[in-house]
């Protein structure tokens, strides 16, 4: 064989496996391309499932049924429903789906278990509490008082008696309890006070809070140095109320001569006055800013203790408030 035969052969064997080399660093690329593609869209697919368990949570909150989404690229269904002898915990399911170009579909699928506030009158049992010294026309008694003043009957205030029953707590209506205990709000509400605020349905301070008409959970931020005042007017019977649900005031506030009504339960960090003819049906919780003040009670204003307005000021709490305790990815 002549050299140029030979060279002609060497350099088609090496044509060949250069081809093949090439051949191969292309195949891989594309495999690793493929890779990269299918975990991007699963990890999208992920982010889709767990869109709808937010969505989930959201319809669990708004009282609305399972939902879905669909945009053309990205499919999510969700599900919920109650975890049976518990109403505060709910079950989702959620699927998220990718849709390919080439026709197919990447899935997953997440369980989650979420939580609403369980509504728990038992840890407002009294109808005013002080961390402070709590005076009634001057007259203090205790470093830490509680003072219980039963709903009055019902049937005089012209209320169901079965949705409002009358509660005589101690012998008389009237009972004092004194200890040096502290409040700790985590414990009553299950939330730190930041997170309330959070919640709220109106943040407001002391110069645009409206005083009449409030609802929900109402959070007032008032300065040090000045006070929220509540003028009453307004509604003035039971049916027909100045505020109800929970109101929280961050700072001093005092209840002004005139007629105001409040039904659930008003939380004050800070000195609360109160006089003229304020009725409060629910509980009344002061935590005193420092051990020098004392909340003050003049006039004939009246506390009374109502379970039943107690545990609808909690459920507006609960109806703001869903959020997950357990998550974990399960197959679609």
């Amino acid at each position: 064989m002549n050299k140029r035969g030979v060279a002609l052969i060497l350099a088609f064997v090496v044509t060949l496996v250069l081809g093949l080399l090439l051949g191969s660093v292309f195949l891989k690329t594309m495999n690793e391309n493929n890779l990269v593609k299918r975990n991007v869209n699963s990890t999208r697919a992920l982010w889709v499932a767990e869109a709808g368990v937010a969505q989930a949570v959201r319809n669990i909150l708004g009282h609305n049924g399972n939902g879905n989404l669909n945009n053309g690229s990205y499919v999510w269904t969700s599900t919920f429903w109650r975890t049976i002898g518990a109403n505060d915990y709910y079950n989702i399911v959620s699927t998220g789906t990718v849709l390919l170009p080439s026709g197919g579909s990447i899935r997953r699928q997440v369980s989650a278990v979420a939580r609403t506030p369980a509504v728990d009158a038992d840890r407002f049992p009294f109808s005013i509490v002080s961390s402070g010294d709590l005076c009634f026309g001057g007259n203090c008694r205790g470093d830490a008082d509680r003072f219980v003043h039963p709903q009055p009957d019902p049937l005089t205030l012209g209320l169901d008696p079965v949705l409002y029953p009358q509660e005589i707590v101690c012998p008389g209506g009237v009972c004092w309890e004194e200890r040096n205990t502290g409040i700790n709000f985590l414990d009553l509400f299950g939330f730190e006070a930041n997170d309330i605020r959070a919640l709220a349905n109106n943040v407001y301070n002391n110069n645009n809070f409206p005083g009449s008409g409030i609802s929900g959970v109402t959070w007032v931020d008032v300065p040090v140095g000045q006070t929220l005042s509540l003028t009453g007017g307004g509604g003035s019977s039971y049916n027909n109320p100045n505020g109800t649900g929970i109101l929280i005031v961050n700072g001093d506030v005092e209840m002004a001569a005139g007629q105001y009504l409040f039904r659930g339960i008003i939380y004050v960090i800070g000195r609360f006055a109160a006089r003229g003819t304020f009725d409060g049906y629910g509980s009344v919780i002061v935590q005193a800013r420092t051990e020098i003040e004392e909340s003050t009670i003049n006039g004939t204003p009246d506390f009374f203790h109502s379970r039943f307005d107690i545990e609808e000021a909690l459920r507006t709490l609960s109806a703001n408030t869903a959020f997950i305790v357990s998550w974990s990815e399960s197959m679609p």
